[in-house]
């Protein structure tokens, strides 16, 4: 995909907090889609994408690229929790966050740089011994992260747009600012400059897949289930739920296609097609990640209270018939 036209902005100084970091509104503000094409060609692209601009939960997007450091799950699991990396995964981010902590600038949206990744489903085998599943081809990363260092913020209630630079991970005072006054420098003139074309994918090899069937009318497009195996499923879940071994089953296919365009265009159809307060898009390197999601699974607050919003799923029966209704 071509990276778009240059982008055209004044950058306009915000107040700093002492040891804080840096930041400038960007007026006429652009669009986060612009911004996420325009650094289309760098390592890890970071979008954090509400399409929709609720201002509860779709209110802030960002954009980000090139992490100062990148944390990798070594063979893409976690066997039988057998602690790979940089040591306990928790005991290792919970050491990030805590390097990377500093204040924050009140005047421009919450995520102002620091730790963002993949928290795979496999990380429950730190927590608990599961049975490794038969068949894993893609051999997805239990966890990747990176420490961005800067971000492109977006405040949707109030259209305005900010870069933030924090001079990390320097821990001198003196030298985070300086580090912090550069890259800042740096990100401007990504934004303000045409870059090079960011390379189509390759599609991926079929040969290693557990077996695949086609797709009836979608040539190319494979499934893991044939009509008769999925309705044999079927009815093992239903004999399971009769014989009181489950309450409710989950029974989904995974469909295959292959791609030859760069992911970030087909992210882009997508977030056209299915805009969702949660969506992202997320360049892990051999992997992307593209996601609409419309619940947020959980939130922090300043003062530690955290909130889920789950879209489904069982609340506690009132006490009274007034209190279930």
């Amino acid at each position: 995909m071509d990276s778009g036209e240059p982008l055209q902005f004044d950058a306009v100084p915000v107040p700093t907090p002492p040891g804080g970091p840096l930041a400038v509104e960007l007026i006429p503000a652009p669009a986060p889609w612009a911004v996420a094409r325009r650094l289309a060609h760098f390592p890890h692209l970071l979008f954090l994408d509400s399409s929709e601009t609720h201002p509860d939960r779709g209110r802030y997007s960002y954009v980000s690229a090139d992490p100062v450091d990148w944390i990798n799950s070594p063979d893409g699991r976690l066997i039988d929790g057998v602690r790979y990396g940089f040591g306990h995964p928790w005991m290792g981010f919970e050491r990030i966050l805590h390097e990377t902590e500093q204040p924050t600038n009140p005047d421009v949206p919450p995520f102002q740089g620091g730790l963002a990744g993949l928290f795979g489903y496999d990380l429950n085998r730190v927590l608990e011994r599961i049975a490794l599943p038969r068949a894993d081809e893609f051999r997805a990363p239990s966890y990747s992260a990176g420490i961005y260092d800067w971000v492109v913020s977006f405040d949707h209630v109030s259209g305005r747009v900010w870069v933030v630079s924090t001079g990390l991970p320097a821990k001198n005072r003196e030298t985070r600012r300086q580090r912090r006054d550069a890259r800042l420098r740096s990100a401007l003139e990504l934004l303000r400059t045409r870059g090079a074309d960011a390379p189509r994918s390759q599609g991926g090899s079929q040969l290693d897949f557990a077996p695949q069937y086609p797709l009836p009318g979608f040539p190319g497009g494979t499934a893991n289930f044939d009509r008769a195996g999925y309705e044999a499923a079927v009815r093992r879940v239903v004999e399971y739920i009769h014989a009181g071994d489950a309450f409710q089953v989950n029974l989904s296919q995974r469909l295959l296609a292959p791609l030859t365009e760069h992911p970030l265009e087909l992210y882009g159809r997508l977030r056209t097609l299915n805009p969702a307060p949660f969506s992202a898009y997320f360049d892990l390197g051999d992997f992307q990640i593209l996601s609409a999601s419309p619940e947020r699974f959980l939130r922090v607050h300043p003062g530690g209270e955290v909130e889920t919003r789950p879209i489904k799923g069982t609340r506690p029966r009132g006490r009274t018939p007034e209190e279930d209704a």
